[in-house]
């Protein structure tokens, strides 16, 4: 139940921010997701979301020049523990397989403020970045996806045998 209670507070704080955001007052929206960020990792759903919607709220703010700092010191950490603790249940390869994905979306929201602040330099950095870890995230993803179907396939094994001709025709 309390993982419940936690989770229903993100999304209400993150509504909030929402909120405050449309009514331009971008600090505010900041220090209400920066205060939630700072406990997701107690949360048991995966809300790394949360860290990719504050990033454009700094550079509505003005304060884009904070923004590398805070991503790299805040965003990044939390977000791989999250979804580390998310995908706890898969492989290794398909736990960093969604920790470059959520890298990936991180650096192109980076990229995209850098273009709004015309920074064709960290834009094109940012960007190269984001593709970097997405290529990262499609390799690691179909290693796991082969690990897990070998797993699966040892347990069949296990379980029916080693004569496929003898397994269930719902599971050939």
């Amino acid at each position: 139940m309390e993982s419940n209670k936690r989770d229903l507070e993100v999304s209400e704080k993150t509504k909030k921010a929402s909120s405050l955001a449309r009514e331009k007052k971008f600090d505010e929206a900041i220090k209400v997701l920066g205060k939630l960020i700072k406990g997701l990792e107690k949360c048991n759903l995966d809300h790394s979301d949360v860290c990719i919607k504050i990033i454009p709220y700094f550079q509505k703010a003005g304060r884009f020049d904070e923004l590398e700092s805070y991503v790299n010191e805040t965003l990044i950490p939390v977000g791989r523990a999250v979804t580390k603790k998310s995908f706890s249940h898969q492989n290794k390869h398909i736990q960093d397989a969604f920790t470059h994905l959520f890298l990936s979306r991180v650096y192109d929201k980076v990229r995209l403020s850098a273009k709004r602040e015309k920074n064709n330099e960290l834009k094109s950095y940012y960007g190269d970045k984001s593709q970097q870890e997405y290529d990262r995230y499609e390799a690691a993803l179909e290693k796991g996806e082969e690990i897990a179907a070998d797993e699966g396939e040892k347990e069949m094994v296990r379980i029916f045998g080693a004569d496929k001709s003898q397994w269930p025709d719902s599971i050939k």
